[in-house]
């Protein structure tokens, strides 16, 4: 399966199989990451940060 991902990786990115796979082990290790699923999850609580909770597209918890 990750093969496919890469593959879409590699064609919109238009670039090589180890140039993908270099960036996606660089983004692992500064994000502290073990695999692409870790990294999608800590790449959505960092960019989450950054987006003020007007503009969520999902609605908000009554607490």
């Amino acid at each position: 399966m990750q093969s496919h991902q890469d593959k879409e990786i590699i064609t919109a990115l238009k670039i090589s199989h180890s140039t993908c796979r270099t960036h996606l082990c660089e983004a692992k290790v500064r994000l502290e990451a073990r695999d692409r699923v870790g990294l999608a999850y800590r790449l959505f609580w960092n960019f989450r940060q950054f987006v003020e909770p007007k503009h969520y597209p999902w609605p908000h918890r009554q607490t």
